[in-house]
């Protein structure tokens, strides 16, 4: 695992609720330009959805219709650049319920907003909504595969996804997540694309990570094992 650094850190959660998954005494985990580059071209090899990036610019061609056998795609979008550093941690309910946060460190705002402005479009991509009344907040309809609540927002040269069943959840996770739009500072407002809009319906939680998978796979990937190791 990669060392976090400094500033990439949370405040421990104070609800006796919630306890921190830490199999093997490992508190958190460190997700990279790598993991974070595969799941944002996941949208582009899959028909059913919109791309972020086109084939053409993710893809190392030799010739006309050959792929490089050695390096076929490329990985390092605007999405991944200038990435510093990152802290995943996962959060399991009495109720067995699973929740997680994730912060990214960034060498600039401009970076930090890149990869915000991406992570909503994989979000929209994958089907979510946009909340009309929490800044940054995105929800599925019950239909949909995914569950629970997803809320990201930017401070500075970090960038905050918080997922959980719930608002209480997330904002139990992140004081600063799902916050109304008097609330939030402008750094978590601008530079986002505009969104899909739908009334909000009750939501029931995803009881296992599963929900994340397509989303952030990584994240579910990870979050899923380090609920089973316990």
């Amino acid at each position: 695992m990669n060392a976090a650094l400094p500033n990439v850190s949370f405040e421990p959660v104070a609800d006796p609720a919630w306890t921190r998954v830490d199999p093997d005494g490992q508190e958190y985990d460190v997700l990279g330009p790598g993991t974070i580059g595969a799941a944002l071209l996941a949208p582009t090899f899959d028909t059913d959805l919109d791309d972020i990036y086109s084939s053409q610019q993710v893809t190392n061609a030799i010739g006309q219709s050959k792929l490089d056998p050695l390096q076929p795609y490329d990985y390092a979008v605007d999405a991944n650049a200038d990435w510093e550093g990152g802290r995943l941690e996962v959060y399991r309910s009495g109720a067995n319920e699973t929740a997680t946060r994730w912060r990214t460190a960034w060498e600039s705002r401009t970076a930090a907003a890149t990869f915000r402005e991406r992570y909503v479009q994989l979000l929209e991509a994958r089907g979510a909504f946009r909340s009309q009344n929490f800044v940054g907040t995105f929800h599925f309809r019950p239909a949909n595969s995914f569950g629970g609540r997803y809320a990201i927002h930017q401070s500075g040269r970090n960038v905050t996804v918080v997922h959980g069943p719930d608002l209480d959840a997330i904002r139990m996770l992140d004081d600063d997540a799902a916050r109304e739009p008097r609330e939030a500072s402008s750094s978590s407002m601008t530079g986002i694309s505009a969104s899909k809009q739908a009334t909000e319906e009750a939501l029931s939680g995803p009881g296992a990570l599963w929900a994340v998978i397509g989303i952030l796979l990584a994240v579910a990937t990870i979050a899923v094992a380090m609920v089973r190791r316990r």
